[in-house]
């Protein structure tokens, strides 16, 4: 891939990722090794971290709020971002695309990989994207977006009486565990109980949607003003317990490439769903910049879109920073830069039609992640908090196949060098390999040692299990 003729690389950026999880954690590794390459125009950049991840602190550096409270709203954070000259702001958690925050860094002329509050509504309104993919002609299930409790029951049943099994899903963001598949009549109204009391969303509109069938997988790909680039495909397990059972979670382990899909189903989802939604996007001048994950579920041949988010998954994030050939950084400059053009900064900049980077980089490292959340989650918490972790034990753990990346943990007010477990998911641990068993034993063997210094986890024993 090569750098656009056009864009001003600098070659000490500032540059700081917004979001403290292990997708974070995952994205600022990447590109920590990326800037670390004397051959990488951007050698020697600055990378922080905002809020700060206590496992990112040796290579990550803090955005100190100083005298000032630490910042509540997009508008808040963007003028921190300013007041601390940051050149590019890489935005991970939906939160802050749905809040706006890119809108507010664009005001300020500060350069943001992300989508717009208004194109953030691919995930933050299930709606709003079941809507744009009527438009584009994009297959996906056939719904309805109800407003009340009976309204949410009759269709529901409907849907369950012609399917056997209906989905769920909170119109709004709901931290990946607002999606239900139901199977009967009494999950049903468990399910919207669930929505209503543990998520805490009163009178919530709720999409009832048909049950596909088949087998899930996830497409990414960066999205420019007039280029797409394939990141790559993963498998994610949603589900807590082995076997698909449990309730849903925000992802309990993943794998890539996904071996079982074939080279014309990657095709399809680009030239009939990706390509498709941008320009349709772009019709309705919501033009979209940033990650894009395209939820899938293939049967028979036939591929449907489950969901779209506005990001890098979590924990698919994790295993794409350890198996993608591609320099991140760079596209994400080159995309950041040609978005200000089209703009207009350059009166003389004319946007393409939308096309997909026509150049392949084999993927030639294969990875496996397996997520260690607390021993109570989704739902509930902890009675007595965790002990604390010493960070140089976590990171003796770590080698040139294996990582550790975590979220749910705090610093230890007591000990800078120890780190206290939260409620979540605590750590995500990932190895890469050539081949995707290789990788899949290296994960599983690094678990036990964590044991030696924390077992109140529950993690799943059957991730990348099946392969073909």
């Amino acid at each position: 891939m090569q750098t656009n003729p056009n864009i001003d690389l600098q070659k000490k950026l500032k540059i700081c990722i917004i979001g403290n999880g292990g997708r974070e954690h995952a994205i600022a590794h990447k590109i920590k090794n990326e800037t670390s390459q004397p051959s990488n125009p951007s050698f020697g950049s600055a990378l922080y971290m905002w809020p700060q991840n206590p496992m990112c602190t040796d290579f990550c550096q803090t955005i100190d709020a100083k005298e000032q409270q630490p910042p509540e709203d997009a508008a808040q954070l963007a003028e921190l971002l300013e007041r601390n000259s940051i050149d590019l702001v890489i935005v991970g958690p939906e939160k802050w695309i749905a809040s706006g925050l890119k809108n507010h860094l664009q005001k300020r002329k500060i350069k943001c990989f992300s989508p717009t509050k208004e194109a953030g509504q691919l995930e933050s309104s299930k709606s709003f994207a079941k809507s744009v993919m009527k438009r584009a002609n994009i297959p996906t299930a056939e719904f309805r977006l109800t407003k009340n409790y009976d309204e949410t029951i009759e269709w529901a049943k409907k849907f369950l009486s012609e399917d056997k099994k209906v989905v769920l899903k909170v119109d709004g963001l709901a931290a990946g565990k607002g999606v239900f598949v139901c199977s009967s009549k009494e999950s049903i109204t468990d399910a919207i109980e669930t929505i209503v009391t543990d998520l805490k969303l009163d009178s919530p509109k709720i999409l009832v949607e048909r049950f596909l069938t088949g087998r899930e997988f996830s497409y990414f790909c960066f999205v420019g003003p007039s280029t797409l680039t394939r990141l790559g495909c993963a498998v994610d397990f949603k589900r807590l317990r082995d076997n698909d059972q449990g309730p849903n979670t925000g992802g309990m382990g993943c794998y890539s490439p996904v071996p079982w899909l074939s080279s014309e189903d990657t095709r399809f989802v680009e030239d009939k769903i990706c390509l498709p939604l941008a320009t349709e996007m772009r019709q309705q001048n919501i033009p979209y910049t940033g990650w894009l994950y395209v939820g899938c579920m293939i049967d028979q041949g036939a591929i449907s879109v489950v969901e779209f988010n506005c990001r890098l998954g979590d924990p698919e994030a994790q295993v794409l920073s350890e198996s993608s050939p591609l320099p991140w950084l760079e596209i994400i400059l080159n995309s950041c830069s040609s978005e200000e053009r089209e703009a207009g900064l350059n009166d003389e900049y004319h946007p393409s039609e939308l096309k997909f980077d026509a150049r392949e980089i084999p993927q030639d490292k294969s990875a496996v992640a397996v997520v260690l959340a607390s021993s109570m989650y989704p739902y509930h918490k902890q009675e007595k908090p965790f002990e604390p972790i010493d960070l140089s034990f976590l990171r003796s753990l770590e080698n040139d196949t294996t990582k550790i990346f975590a979220a749910a943990i705090k610093p230890n007010p007591k000990n800078q060098n120890e780190i206290i477990p939260k409620d979540g998911r605590v750590f995500t641990i990932t190895s890469s390999a050539t081949q995707l068993d290789d990788a899949r034993s290296r994960v599983y063997r690094s678990i036990p040692k964590i044991k030696t210094h924390w077992d109140n986890f529950q993690h799943r024993t059957d991730i990348a299990s099946r392969l073909d």
